[in-house]
């Protein structure tokens, strides 16, 4: 799997410092790092410090804290391109009056990209962040977001990648099986894929309704060598086991090959009115094929819809608040 790999890199710098107390450098690829190494390690971090970034969510100390918080028994990681050392004696200061030492800092942003191998002409600017180094590595598009206003279809609500972390945090410590297949209705170019397959589901189906994100989605697959099968919209053909199966078109045409999902997620990807025509679809592939089934709905919109066919009921609820974008994401399962 590719989180796996990704996991792995990670897990290698980090676990032999958990005996420490863990500073963090760099506030936006840092807050990523913060929730690693609590849900991993279950280790508290001593602090996040950063020279610009400011939270009104978390206290982010500036770069003169490390002259009054230094213990010898610190880490700092980097998670930023700069040199912390540099960047402190630009301000003015003094790093060499702080009391830290070369061999106190993990420059993990250096140890994970390699600048010369980064194509910044497009102005990208990467963190530390599952979906970053899965554009760093495999040079596929995921986190370049698209407005409404460019989407064709009045329904339509664009492009944004769901953060990664409200997976696992919300359904990964469900227990799979070979049985379980979900649709991420609405999938754009694929960032929910990734997620979803981490999280231990090992069939996908994905159906996107505007063609050139859909074509992105295809290409991410192909460049990360992950198995795909196109399907026609109007065709009544079963999907493929253990693999990501994709439509092209409405959503709310799927009607016959719901029946293959027991699992259906969602990020507020479309109005109302096409969500109460999925929602009743999903209703009636579950009336002619009884089976336990959910619903996965970050930024759930259409939560009264789902409440309304009285087949739901809320199995937990997740308020996310990473990265400053924070909303709330619903696991609901058939009664």
């Amino acid at each position: 799997m590719l989180y796996d790999q990704f996991f792995a890199i990670l897990d290698s710098l980090l676990r032999p410092v958990m005996d420490k107390n863990i500073i963090i450098y760099g506030c936006q690829g840092g807050d990523f790092i913060r929730w690693f190494c609590e849900r991993y390690y279950q280790k508290k971090v001593k602090a996040i410090v950063d020279r610009w970034e400011l939270s009104p969510g978390i206290t982010i100390l500036h770069l003169w804290s490390f002259y009054y918080i230094y213990d010898q028994n610190d880490i700092i990681i980097n998670t930023t391109s700069k040199q912390i050392e540099e960047e402190f004696n630009d301000t003015g200061e003094d790093w060499s009056k702080t009391g830290y030492q070369s061999d106190q800092i993990i420059n993990l942003w250096s140890l994970i990209y390699k600048k010369n191998q980064l194509n910044e002409s497009d102005g990208r600017k990467w963190e530390i962040s599952y979906y970053d180094w899965l554009e760093y590595k495999y040079g596929v598009d995921i986190l370049i977001t698209i407005k409404r206003k460019f989407v064709k279809g009045m329904h339509a609500h664009g492009y944004f990648p769901t953060e990664f972390r409200v997976f696992l945090e919300g359904i990964s410590d469900h227990e799979f099986s070979k049985e379980d297949s979900i649709l991420d209705i609405g999938c754009g170019k694929g960032s929910g894929i990734m997620a979803l397959l981490a999280c231990g589901f090992q069939t996908v189906g994905a159906v996107e309704y505007t063609e050139n994100i859909y074509q992105t989605l295809i290409s991410n697959l192909r460049k990360m060598n992950i198995e795909y099968i196109e399907h026609m919209m109007d065709s009544d053909n079963q999907m493929v086991r253990e693999k990501v199966n994709c439509y092209l078109g409405d959503a709310s045409c799927l009607k016959k090959q719901l029946d293959d999902y027991n699992w259906f997620f969602l990020f507020n990807p479309f109005s109302w009115e096409v969500v109460q025509s999925v929602l009743a679809n999903i209703c009636n592939s579950l009336k002619e094929k009884p089976r336990k089934a959910y619903i996965f709905y970050a930024e759930p919109i259409g939560h009264k819809l789902i409440m309304d066919t009285k087949m739901f009921q809320i199995k937990k609820k997740l308020c996310s608040d990473f990265s400053c974008v924070s909303y709330y994401s619903y696991l609901y399962e058939s009664i």
